[in-house]
């Protein structure tokens, strides 16, 4: 009885720790990292790819700050890119594999600043505002996918839900304001039912970041 008992609480403690990793990356908490940030700048916005999968890529998050006219741009991550940035192996990792799921999102080792110009800070700060960020309505709003769940075609009935798609998370900080905006698979949404002015908007903002994001 001892022997089936252990590995039922080995995957019981797996379980419950699936579900807090994803109950994280889904709630956004208001972290220790972001709180100093609301007091420290003017504004702030975060952008975070979110995802179902268990992994530190589900931490991950992009910090674009404004205190005046000074911009600028932290990642939170568990790697830094050093070298040639055209070479597979340029990674850094700056913390034992993992370690990023268990500690609260807070100014430790894996907030670091990103060497983008100030030029290209400006534009991109300038590309965002473009956006009305604080404006956009998200599937809180709207609803999530599609108003038409399924779609007669001419020989079958075609599904128009994705079940495990990864979604995008904004949130935008002021000292005295805090909205956060969460899409669903909006890339494949706006396939499947185009138009929605939110959802449009926030991808916007997702190819503004992606270079970024790659390139540093």
């Amino acid at each position: 009885m001892k022997a089936l008992a252990l590995p039922l609480i080995y995957f019981l403690m797996l379980l419950l720790g699936a579900a807090e990793v994803t109950a994280q990356t889904q709630t956004h908490p208001f972290s220790p990292l972001r709180q100093f940030l609301q007091q420290d700048s003017d504004t702030t916005i975060v952008f975070q790819y979110t995802t179902n999968w268990i992994g530190p890529s589900a931490l991950y998050a992009y910090f674009l700050s404004k205190k005046g006219d000074r911009l600028q741009l932290h990642a939170y991550r568990d790697f830094v890119r050093s070298g040639s940035r055209d070479s597979v192996s340029n990674k850094q990792q700056l913390g034992p594999r993992n370690e990023i799921i268990l500690v609260p999102e807070s100014r430790n080792r894996y907030f670091n600043p990103l060497p983008v110009s100030p030029a290209q800070l400006k534009l991109l700060w300038s590309n965002l505002m473009a956006e009305k960020p604080w404006l956009i309505r998200d599937d809180k709003v709207d609803g999530e996918g599609c108003p038409e769940k399924l779609r007669n075609t001419k020989n079958s009935i075609e599904d128009l839900n994705i079940y495990d798609g990864g979604g995008i998370h904004c949130m935008l900080i002021t000292k005295d304001q805090v909205k956060a905006l969460d899409f669903y698979a909006p890339d494949f949404y706006e396939k499947q039912c185009p138009g929605r002015a939110g959802r449009i908007a926030i991808l916007k903002i997702s190819a503004l970041f992606d270079p970024i994001i790659q390139a540093y």
